[in-house]
């Protein structure tokens, strides 16, 4: 039976808690929910755009959800936020912020039924700050082979934003997940700094396991 040294347990403990923090801020705190039943499947194009402008809660975006897949080829899906304008299809020429994801097919990922309910996960490169109840835009780009599809709703369920692209705008959304900070007080831990001490830590432990085992004759 393994029998452990109570510091040996307090480093294990550490180890496991900033792994766990490093997913929990890897992802942040929900923001802004807009998750109704998908209804409606506007296609993009390769190389296109779709735009969906939102209102942040939060003073900075850590991430965001996006219901996607592809009807018939995997490929990568980029994601740039964008300043935005209430009410218009206008966005900012300025990238606030991007980043990509690789996205499956609806076979992939069990056929329709469970493509309908998959969220694709796009984790930005740092915190992009923004301003509490200003409007941002989030621009889907694909650079697979085939039309990338982003599940959505016609019947408007979110009024603080609308869907757009190159010909115009229209009262549908797309569904989307935003995440910024932890709660007020809870001190920020980067997810990659977490990472690194996590891992600098079990190594210390493993080295100091190895040398302390006996060595056979």
């Amino acid at each position: 039976m393994l029998k452990l040294k109570f510091s040996s347990i307090v480093i294990l403990s550490v180890v496991l808690l900033l792994s766990i923090l490093s997913f929990a801020y890897g992802h942040g705190s929900v923001d802004v929910v807009n998750n109704p039943e998908g209804n409606y499947v506007p296609r993009v194009n390769v190389g296109e755009s779709l735009y969906q402008s939102f209102v942040p809660t939060a003073s900075e975006l850590w991430s965001v959800d996006l219901r996607i897949y592809s009807e018939l080829g995997s490929g990568t899906a980029m994601v740039r936020i964008r300043e935005g304008s209430p009410g218009t299809q206008w966005y900012g020429d300025t990238i606030l912020g991007e980043a990509s994801a690789f996205v499956e097919t609806y076979e992939q990922l069990g056929g329709y039924g469970g493509a309908f309910v998959h969220f694709e996960h796009f984790d930005f490169p740092s915190p992009i700050p923004t301003t509490p109840g200003s409007t941002y835009v989030i621009e889907l780009v694909w650079l697979g082979s085939a039309d990338l599809i982003w599940v959505g709703n016609h019947d408007n369920p979110y009024p603080d934003g609308m869907l757009f692209n190159i010909y115009g705008s229209d009262l549908f959304d797309c569904n989307f997940i935003t995440y910024g900070p932890e709660a007020e007080g809870v001190p920020e831990f980067e997810a990659p700094t977490a990472l690194m001490v996590s891992v600098a830590m079990l190594t210390i432990f493993l080295l100091r396991r190895t040398r302390l085992q006996p060595h056979s004759p």
